[in-house]
């Protein structure tokens, strides 16, 4: 638990706007305290704190202390997150308001954007021959947009960001972009692609 919250601080960390003081109060120790206590209140860290202890509580068996947390979560920012969802180190959850629900597995450093969510679909919706709970699996650096939705027991790859207001019901691969509903590629402009210049650029 302590391990992937450390990461998903990090996360959080450079937006809190905390400077370092100087003598005692710039001591790492201090410094760091003063960063997740402002994470704390200005960010819904404390929604990712307790997705993680919830993890750790059922990990130790711990009776209904788990429930008590995810019901805290759902009241306080709107984050449900089911006990089959595993959520690798980097989590971060920018506003609340996010659901996951059914076998659900996602790499390092995700970003959960508002009334976005990951999960289940039926299997004649989504074309695929799976049934069960089986939700996305999802690879490292992911970006979920505003009000999009990753559903069915599809794969996608590294490196995938979702456009806003998007339906992921389809494989995505590596470092691709998708938007629409259904979502589909994106094609990069010719100008968006690093080291090139615009052909109205070169002839000016």
């Amino acid at each position: 638990m302590f391990e992937n919250l450390r990461e998903d601080f990090n996360v959080y960390a450079p937006f809190v706007g905390i400077k370092r003081g100087r003598g005692i109060f710039g001591h790492p120790w201090i410094f760091n305290t003063q960063r997740f206590l402002g994470a704390l209140w200005m960010f819904p860290l404390s929604a990712v704190v307790l997705y993680r202890l919830k993890c750790w509580l059922r990990a130790h068996h711990a009776p209904i202390l788990p429930r008590l947390v995810d019901w805290l979560n759902m009241l306080i920012w709107r984050v449900q997150i089911a006990d089959s969802v595993r959520i690798g180190p980097g989590l971060c959850i920018s506003h609340g308001d996010v659901m996951a629900a059914g076998e659900v597995k996602i790499g390092r450093n995700c970003t959960l954007n508002p009334w976005a969510g990951l999960g289940l679909a039926h299997k004649r919706v989504v074309s695929h021959p799976v049934d069960g709970i089986l939700g996305p699996t999802v690879g490292d650096n992911f970006f979920l947009g505003v009000g999009s939705y990753v559903l069915g027991p599809i794969k996608i790859g590294d490196n995938v960001r979702v456009g806003a207001h998007s339906v992921v019901i389809r494989d995505v691969p590596d470092n691709a972009i998708v938007a629409g509903n259904p979502a589909r590629p994106l094609e990069p402009k010719e100008s968006d692609i690093a080291g090139t210049v615009p052909d109205s650029a070169k002839e000016s």
